[in-house]
């Protein structure tokens, strides 16, 4: 990602919280909450920045770095999987989105606790016409329970819970 895109991320991010916080702090997502994962999107002019956080649980079945060429192999496919924006993600056609970057890792926290970190970078002609994001993770991933997120598009800003059964982010 850029380090615009980045920066756009991380300001949306903390601009969404903090009202967050302060109204409801029982609502914020722990760091690492099995079931759980964030989704953390951001529109700056023709960009779209999609960010995808998860526990290693929620994705592989296991969360401690790989111990046998099974769990190297599951780790190595759900990266794949996750690179496939179009297999995870699908925006309003009507926005004419196209994949710039996409980056996936496997990160190791200290404590044992592993998680997965996807962002994507896409360019859409009609930024305008983005009216939803359909997120299709829960058909590949059945460990995640909820996925919370964050959005801040302009004139808008938003934070719903996904679900299986309520996987479509309204942006409008």
């Amino acid at each position: 990602m850029t380090k615009q895109g980045a920066l756009i991320i991380s300001l949306a991010t903390l601009v969404l919280l903090l009202p967050i916080k302060s109204a409801e702090p029982e609502t914020t997502l722990d760091a690492h909450e099995h079931g759980s994962a964030m989704l953390n999107i951001a529109v700056d002019g023709n960009i779209l920045f999609i960010e995808f956080e998860s526990p290693a649980a929620n994705i592989t079945g296991f969360e401690h770095g790989p111990q046998t060429t099974a769990q190297a192999a599951s780790i190595e496919a759900a990266i794949s999987l996750l690179e496939d924006f179009k297999r995870v993600f699908r925006p309003s056609d009507s926005a004419i989105c196209i994949l710039d970057t996409a980056s996936v890792n496997w990160v190791d926290r200290t404590g044992g606790h592993t998680e997965f970190q996807a962002e994507y970078q896409l360019i859409c002609e009609r930024t305008e016409r983005l009216e939803t994001i359909d997120v299709l993770l829960f058909n590949s991933f059945p460990n995640i329970e909820d996925i919370d997120v964050q959005a801040i598009i302009p004139g808008n800003q938003i934070a719903v819970e996904l679900s299986p059964g309520q996987h479509i982010i309204e942006l409008n």
